[in-house]
């Protein structure tokens, strides 16, 4: 599905050529990479769980720091490729 997103969202953003492009690779102006950049990266809200969550390196720790708070601890697993391709 994002690979779909992709695709279809960013084929609007693409510069509309209808031949190939000439040599073997193809060119990007800088206001067309800086653009894209921006488009691709995570804004700092996207990116301020992993900031404002106060994570701590190990299960282990987690384990000991709910104990001592008397707090639950979420545990995250899955099985799998995150991106769903097995």
């Amino acid at each position: 599905m994002v690979a779909f997103a992709m695709a279809f969202g960013l084929a609007g953003a693409l510069p509309s050529q209808t031949s190939k492009p000439a040599g073997d690779s193809l060119s990007i102006e800088a206001q067309d990479f800086d653009a894209w950049r921006a488009w691709l990266l995570p804004s700092a809200k996207e990116s301020a769980w992993a900031t404002s969550i106060p994570w701590l390196p190990s299960f282990a720790e987690g384990i000991h720091e709910a104990d001592e708070q008397a707090k639950p601890l979420l545990l995250w697993v899955m099985n799998g490729h995150p991106l769903g391709c097995t």
